[in-house]
């Protein structure tokens, strides 16, 4: 999983949430995985702010338009599933905020002007 972390967010794009947190809580309380366009449908209806498109590239190498989302984003989709899902998307989500510093951490051993770039980090 990727998060891009910048000036100490936590952000991920729709597809990797998706993939990640939200179809894996689904499954595992016995209910079936949705397609992105319609988490894309739910993303819209949920969060009617400025939302931040882009495109990303799937492991089949196809080409795909994302919302990037912050923490607080993650979170409200998370708690628009069932019970099941928000309880286990809850904890999964705020273990990602907690990697926020580590990038803190890895940016203080980084001897550059470039701090606001953005940086990205592999978790297991």
């Amino acid at each position: 999983m990727n998060n891009l972390i910048t000036n100490n967010e936590v952000k991920m794009n729709s597809y990797e949430f998706l993939l990640d947190f939200i179809n894996p809580a689904r499954v595992e309380f016995g209910e079936s995985p949705i397609r992105h366009n319609d988490f894309i449908a739910k993303i819209k209806d949920e969060i009617d702010d400025n939302l931040i498109y882009d495109n990303f590239v799937d492991s089949r190498n196809r080409e795909i338009s994302v919302i990037i989302l912050d923490f607080d984003s993650m979170l409200s989709m998370g708690m628009r599933e069932s019970k099941g899902v928000r309880k286990s998307d809850k904890v999964k989500t705020e273990r990602n905020k907690h990697t926020k510093n580590t990038a803190k951490l890895c940016r203080s051993f980084t001897v550059s002007s470039r701090s606001s770039q953005a940086i990205r980090i592999t978790s297991t």
